[in-house]
């Protein structure tokens, strides 16, 4: 087990999310069951990947390539650390990023009566959400209730970033065999932004990612990893479980047969209930894999256990009233020529043109063209979470290409520099948000709080109305901003409604 620590704490946390996930809503128990089924079900876990054997790793990496994640950690890390300043007077941190909906989230998790969760805006309506992955989270506040929900945000997520980061080195030093290629891959898994950060300048502060929907009103953004790992751990960690299954698939097995493919169907399921939509492309990317779990699972019976397992929190996806999740939504021809030149130069660079050709990017290629008219509710997660996987494949696809060329060292470092100041800029941008509407902020900094700042902070609105950590008198759903709308669901008639 020791040979791949990361990948297999990993591994037995997403099954113990899972397994909770299922107990949890399955006996309809109180919130606070959580802080026991959470650690038995760990124990499952644990019980499930006692006995592995894994390979051992092709290439021993250098010190270089932990560097490099630490610094990713630190630079995932460092925007949410104004959330231990809340508990001084007049600090008033509100949540940055998408926190203010994992914030929401928290507060169904740990103020629910009971699971199923409730709308944290309208305890009339259950929350709708693939929250798996949160759970310990809501573990560690009733562990420790001293800690506040934002902190606890902070701390949950730095867990998630450690592993996630160790699991990157434990499969880059399995799939490749030159070390600078693995280099390569971890560069582009961590601070590979791409170029367009540019189409924002000269603002110091944004979330560059956005340009497409800015110029064109059009939601087709390809988040870099950095982005998904900070703004939305759930489904950072439903692709890294894509990443744990393939080591476990490829390079790991146990004595008794059976326990492959009840582990990584379990591991998948797990992922779906932590990130939906990046499970979508699996089918593009590795299908021959899907079937060989899938024969596996139906010959020794096991499967229809975990289908009937994974049919326990399925409601959580019925009865929302904001119509089919996917859609057909053509891009006009302007904007689907800017969109391929803008994903070819600012947001991949040039790296699909190395790579075309490539039979692994196959079914990635397709998976993109299927972006180009499938659209998804709000915020199209089909495109800005379903390309991850097909990302990752092209990254491993390009890193030997890029590390077999020959650089200039100021050429390289130029590039290096170039394409990672997007990473950097969102970092700031998200570390300084939290900040802008505090007046602790602005008496310290000796300057007036400007007056954007101050509508922000007075009253908040939206989601921002869970910044003081508990549920809000009800609001009808014809008051709730968008947000609060993707997080409900219908009440619930029968089992599955």
């Amino acid at each position: 087990m020791s040979k791949a620590p990361f990948s297999t704490v990993l591994a037995i946390v997403a099954l113990a999310n899972f397994f909770a996930l299922v107990v949890l809503n399955g006996f309809n128990l109180p919130a606070w069951a959580v802080l026991f089924v959470w650690p038995v079900a760990i124990a499952a876990g644990y019980a499930l990947m006692r006995g592995i054997r894994w390979r051992r790793p092709r290439l021993r990496l250098p010190r270089a390539a932990w560097y490099l994640l630490a610094a990713w950690v630190l630079l995932l890390t460092v925007p949410r650390l104004p959330y231990l300043l809340q508990r001084m007077p007049e600090a008033r941190i509100l949540a940055t990023g998408d926190d203010h909906a994992r914030l929401a989230q928290m507060v169904s998790l740990v103020y629910s009566p009971s699971y199923p969760l409730r709308h944290p805006s309208n305890p009339a309506y259950p929350l709708s959400h693939y929250y798996a992955a949160l759970l310990p989270w809501a573990w560690l506040h009733f562990a420790i209730p001293a800690l506040t929900l934002k902190e606890c945000i902070l701390l949950g997520n730095l867990a998630y970033h450690l592993l996630l980061a160790g699991v990157l080195v434990e499969f880059a030093s399995r799939f490749f065999r030159e070390t600078r290629a693995a280099l390569v891959f971890l560069f582009l898994m961590t601070f590979f932004g791409g170029l367009d950060w540019l189409t924002t300048l000269p603002r110091l502060f944004d979330h560059s990612e956005h340009w497409y929907r800015l110029w064109f009103g059009e939601w087709r953004e390809i988040s870099a990893m950095y982005t998904v790992a900070w703004w939305a751990v759930h489904h950072a960690v439903g692709l890294w479980l894509l990443l744990v299954s393939y080591l476990l698939l490829r390079h790991a097995r146990w004595k008794e047969r059976w326990r492959k493919p009840v582990v990584l169907g379990l591991l998948l399921l797990s992922a779906f209930y932590s990130s939906v939509f990046v499970l979508v492309s699996l089918p593009f990317v590795a299908p021959r894999a899907l079937w060989r779990i899938g024969i596996r699972l139906l010959k020794n019976g096991l499967g229809f256990v975990l289908l009937g397992l994974a049919a326990v929190p399925a409601f959580l996806f019925f009865a929302r009233p904001w119509g089919p999740a996917l859609q057909l939504a053509w891009l006009r021809p302007w904007p689907l020529l800017a969109f391929l030149a803008g994903v070819l130069v600012p947001e991949y660079a040039f790296l699909p043109m190395l790579v075309w050709r490539h039979k692994l990017m196959r079914g990635p290629l397709l998976f993109f063209a299927s972006t180009l008219f499938v659209f998804s509710i709000g915020l199209n997660n089909y495109t800005m979470r379903g390309m991850l996987l097909p990302t990752v494949v092209l990254f491993a696809c390009v890193a030997p290409v890029i590390a077999g060329m020959r650089w200039k060292q100021p050429v390289f470092g130029l590039a290096v520099c170039l394409l990672s100041a997007g990473v950097f800029r969102e970092a700031a941008w998200l570390a300084y948000q939290p900040l802008e509407s505090s007046p602790l902020y602005w008496r310290l900094t000796g300057r007036e709080m400007p007056a954007f700042a101050a509508r922000r902070a007075n009253p908040p609105k939206g989601l921002d109305r869970f910044n003081a950590e508990r549920p809000i008198p009800p609001v009808p759903i014809e008051e709730m901003d968008f947000n609060e709308k993707e997080l409900l669901r219908m009440p619930r008639r029968g089992f599955f409604r």
